[in-house]
């Protein structure tokens, strides 16, 4: 039983992160985003990081 509750939070786990590339960071992207320390980069990679 807890290697599937195991597999499960692992399966919703990659679910959540792929879902939510798509269809909020990707859009998010899109607009301009304020330069943390001088870049935009910095910001995109900070946001998918959080």
């Amino acid at each position: 039983m807890l290697a599937l509750a195991a597999f499960l939070i692992s399966v919703i786990a990659l679910a959540h992160s792929c879902l939510g590339e798509r269809y909020i960071l990707i859009r998010l992207f899109r607009q301009p985003l304020p330069k943390l320390f001088g870049s935009d980069e910095f910001t995109k990679r900070t946001l998918r990081f959080a």
